[in-house]
């Protein structure tokens, strides 16, 4: 009876030790590039989050600066004016200015500010500042994502329905609309849309 020889192999070969480095090479590679498109996701979903609530914040103190806008006096000083803006493309915008007792609490009866609506190519840029005051005691937002803004208006009598421009610079309209739009004229959020001095009654 003839025995079997059995070898017994004591180690791999050259060719097998690559192919388990090239093996392990992709797994480890994956699973990297799954972990980095896992933090890029978490950053973006951050900023966009961030950027949610900047934009939510600085829409609810405009809305709130509106409502409580300076009703003004004929013939006194300016307290809303709208400005025509072109951009580098050649797109229209409006810029806003107008007088406010609504940034501070309480709402309707602080000191009156001065707030600022202005495009740019960098966004929308908010200013308030208190109209007898010092510089440093304003406040500032920019919206990145609003490169442009529409804004319309009611007059005092409602007859002319909304209007682009506003002629009564010493008298604020009963109602204002702000578009916000992207570079390529796209909404940004819905309108925002206020009626000045609800304090006054109708």
């Amino acid at each position: 009876m003839r025995s079997l020889a059995i070898r017994v192999r004591r180690a791999f070969t050259l060719i097998e030790i690559m192919v388990a480095l090239v093996v392990t090479s992709l797994v480890v590679s994956l699973a990297y590039a799954a972990t980095q498109a896992g933090f890029d996701t978490e950053g973006r979903l951050t900023r966009a989050r961030d950027g949610a609530e900047s934009e939510a914040v600085a829409r609810a103190l405009i809305a709130d600066a509106l409502r409580h806008a300076v009703p003004g006096i004929r013939g006194g000083t300016p307290v809303f004016t709208i400005s025509d803006v072109r951009d580098d493309s050649g797109g229209t915008s409006h810029g806003l200015r107008f007088v406010t007792r609504g940034l501070v609490p309480p709402l309707g009866t602080s000191s009156p500010w001065e707030m600022t609506l202005w495009p740019g190519p960098e966004g929308l840029t908010v200013r308030a500042r208190p109209v007898e005051g010092s510089e440093s005691s304003g406040m500032s937002a920019l919206l990145p994502n609003v490169k442009r803004i529409v804004v319309r208006v009611r007059s005092r009598d409602g007859r002319a329905g909304w209007l682009r421009a506003w002629n009564d610079i010493d008298v604020s309209p009963t109602a204002v609309s702000i578009d916000f739009l992207d570079a390529a004229g796209r909404a940004v959020g819905p309108p925002l849309v206020v009626r000045i001095g609800l304090e006054q009654g109708p």
